[in-house]
């Protein structure tokens, strides 16, 4: 019946709830069906009572279940991710992909609420998961400038977001400080492209912050 359902199981009342009291690797088994319908369908998800409705149902895949610590060798170092872990991964962030709305403002909203779920996560799933959403955010931060320059363009006729051009870069480069200690390659890429964001947003003070922090992980 899942197959079917997909995002109307989110629904039924207390969804989430009657789930945590399955065992944790059938939970993750639900979890697991659930996400990849809502894949295959293609599910938008445009409401943010609805996201975390959703990412609620699939903490399995978002954080280790509490109280087990991650896996380690004998010599105590943390076993690498297995293939089927990478997998679930990124399945969480295909959803991303899902995350749509034309209010630019409202999307932002979205995509800070994912943000909220996938820092309960650990710095192994933020590979998959906190990576993409920054790819994400980057994508609207373009939209935002062409509102930005209509609204200055036009006021009478078009409002000025919200959330500015500005505003949404420091919040790029806020993500990227949470995991660049791990991943100093990526978070590198990142910065530079957050630079050439700002570059075309005529933003120099930031695309120089972002330049900066690139070269230090340089």
């Amino acid at each position: 019946p899942l197959n079917a359902l997909a995002l109307k199981a989110l629904k039924i009342t207390s969804y989430s709830k009657l789930l945590s009291y399955l065992p944790w690797g059938n939970w993750k088994e639900v979890a697991k069906t659930l996400v990849t319908n809502v894949i295959k369908n293609n599910n938008i998800l445009s409401d943010i009572e609805q996201v975390d409705q959703l990412f609620k149902a699939l903490v399995p895949l978002l954080k280790d279940k509490e109280g087990v610590p991650p896996p380690t060798d004998e010599d105590g170092n943390i076993i690498p991710p297995s293939e089927e872990y990478i997998v679930e991964q990124q399945l969480m962030s295909r959803t991303i992909h899902l995350m749509q709305s034309d209010d630019t403002d409202h999307l932002l909203r979205i995509y800070n609420n994912a943000r909220t779920h996938f820092s309960e996560g650990g710095p192994i799933r933020a590979k998959y998961t906190m990576q993409p959403l920054i790819y994400g955010i980057l994508g609207l931060i373009r939209r935002v400038r062409k509102r930005e320059l209509s609204s200055a363009a036009e006021p009478a006729t078009s409002e000025a977001p919200q959330y500015s051009s500005r505003k949404i870069l420091k919040y790029v480069n806020e993500i990227i400080e949470s995991i660049k200690e791990r991943y100093p390659e990526d978070s590198l890429q990142l910065y530079l492209l957050a630079a050439k964001a700002a570059d075309e947003c005529e933003l120099p003070q930031i695309a120089y912050e972002s330049f900066e922090e690139a070269f230090i992980i340089y």
